[in-house]
């Protein structure tokens, strides 16, 4: 039997929902190799016109923005997009006068990180 006809058959074995599992994890090999990559602008074209069939609303500029600060834990309830960029400014210029200031000169970064990080000893490189 050969290796395309092992994968079909256990393939064919599995229930419908790990089918689909299977068949997307060959979708994602398939878009990683360079020679079959498809184009970004072609792939978002793609996503835009399946979530379209699905009938689902396409997020506008504010959305996207709220959607994006909200995944990277950046947006409170209610909060005005506006107020999220303005406290990254004042965050800027914060830090900005404590570089200034020299406020961590003292500090040793390579000693800093020794004294917080956990080593842990690595399977094989006891040496």
């Amino acid at each position: 039997m050969s290796p395309e006809q092992k994968l079909l058959a256990k393939w064919r074995s599995l229930p419908k929902d790990k089918q689909e599992e299977v068949l997307d994890f060959v979708e994602l090999i398939h878009l990683e190799n360079a020679a079959h990559k498809i184009p970004l602008g072609e792939r978002l074209g793609r996503i835009r016109a399946r979530i379209v069939a699905l009938g689902k609303p396409l997020l506008d500029e504010d959305e996207i923005e709220k959607e994006l600060a909200s995944r990277r834990g950046r947006l409170l309830e209610g909060e005005p997009i506006s107020e999220i960029k303005g406290r990254g400014q004042q965050m800027a210029a914060v830090l900005e006068k404590l570089a200034q200031a020299q406020a961590f000169a003292e500090i040793d970064p390579v000693a800093w990180q020794q004294d917080l990080r956990q080593d842990r000893e690595l399977p094989g490189r006891d040496e």
